[in-house]
């Protein structure tokens, strides 16, 4: 990863956790690894576990986030999940979602979430 895309991918990240605790969630950890892959948030809300996968995009991007989530990127973080839950002991509800961030100029950025299963 460039420099560029890792810093834009880090205030993406930074945007997403302030969005999310404005919306009640409680941010319990960032950047998880496992052998799978990465989960960029994992937060709850409700007693529900919510893993979150966050892309974000400079203006006139070409592409929109929704479109780097392939079928394998999709089972990595599946399997990033449930090894989440396994090592915790968790059972509870739980989802995957992608937010969606699109960097404005001059406005503020556009972010949507996207239930991924």
């Amino acid at each position: 990863m460039t420099t560029i895309s890792k810093q834009i991918g880090d205030k993406g990240e930074e945007i997403a956790r302030q969005y999310l605790k404005k919306q009640g969630f409680q941010i319990l950890t960032q950047n998880y690894y496992s052998k799978y892959g990465e989960i960029d948030i994992i937060a709850e809300k409700n007693n529900s576990l919510h893993f979150f996968e966050v892309k974000t995009r400079r203006p006139y991007s070409i592409n929109h986030p929704l479109e780097s989530i392939t079928y394998q990127k999709s089972q990595r973080i599946i399997k990033t999940a449930l090894n989440y839950l396994s090592q915790n002991n968790e059972n509870r509800v739980w989802t995957i979602s992608l937010i969606s961030i699109l960097l404005q100029r001059h406005l503020s950025p556009e972010i949507e979430i996207y239930p991924l299963h």
